[in-house]
């Protein structure tokens, strides 16, 4: 934790309030969550359904790796477990105000070769830069998708 804030402090100001944007989303979704389903999220967002695998367009990488710093690292600043839900549609939000397009996916996979248990995984993509979930997202199966 104490690396958390180190780097933080260590930012330029416009990072450092990405960062405290990062954790207000974080903690308004994650009462969101206790109370709503994802879909009235969704449509309360502005997130449509869609088949489109692709979607978005930015050319500014350095606010996409901005955006991806604070959410990974403010996540680990709240008192909770923020979960890939929970950053996904942080990622949306922060996203969405920038006017940058993008697609949520929503996967599921078996826990293990031997169980019937499912886990579940979301992650966001803007064209081919995975803002948040990238990794690992490829062992699971795609339910939906959600553009904005």
């Amino acid at each position: 934790m104490y690396k958390v804030f180190l780097n933080f402090f260590n930012r330029s100001i416009d990072e450092k309030l990405l960062a405290l944007e990062a954790v207000w989303y974080l903690v308004v979704i994650k009462i969101l969550l206790r109370f709503n389903s994802f879909n009235s999220l969704a449509k309360r967002y502005g997130m449509q359904t869609s088949r489109l695998d692709r979607y978005g367009q930015c050319n500014d990488t350095k606010t996409l790796k901005i955006i991806q710093w604070a959410i990974e690292r403010m996540s680990l600043a709240v008192p909770w477990n923020s979960v890939c839900l929970d950053k996904a549609l942080t990622a949306q939000r922060m996203l969405s105000r920038r006017k940058i397009d993008g697609i949520l996916y929503l996967g599921v996979a078996k826990k293990d070769t031997q169980s019937s248990e499912l886990k579940a995984h979301a992650w966001v993509r803007v064209d081919e830069y995975f803002i948040i979930g990238g990794a690992g997202h490829k062992e699971f199966t795609v339910v939906s998708r959600f553009i904005w």
